[in-house]
Order: C-alpha cells, then structure tokens, then sequence
C-alpha cells in the first residue's frame, strides 16, 4: 500500500518496489543500518551481512542476541 492523499492505497508489485527503491535513495549510507538475528540461520545473517555492505553500501550492521 501507498500513501496518496493522506490515503493509503493498494498498489501492484511493481509500484511499490519502486516506490521503496526511490525512497531508499534519497538516505545517506551513513543513514541506513540493518539488523540481524539469532533467530535467523548463519546463511540468513551472513546474505543481509553481504546486502547491506554490497547493495545498500552501509557498514552499519548489528545482531540481536537474545537475553539469557
């Protein structure tokens, strides 16, 4: 869904895509981070790892442990 006029309305896949991708744009590196988890497997982590540095180009990379 996409806000239109204080709206929200539904949108193809196509749209939205690009909608995320025009926003994510406009954000500093410096400005994008990503969190990993322990709930994930060592692949799942190590993939957003690797998007994070290689697509999104931030270095602003944390993991969630839970508490014992």
């Amino acid at each position: 869904m996409v806000r239109r006029d204080a709206a929200l309305v539904e949108v193809d896949w196509d749209e939205a895509i690009a909608k995320i991708a025009s926003e994510l744009k406009s954000f500093k590196k410096s400005e994008i981070a990503v969190l990993g988890s322990a709930f994930a497997t060592n692949e799942d982590n190590y993939a957003i790892q690797r998007f994070a540095k290689e697509v999104l180009g931030t270095k602003n990379i944390d993991f969630h442990a839970p508490p014992r």
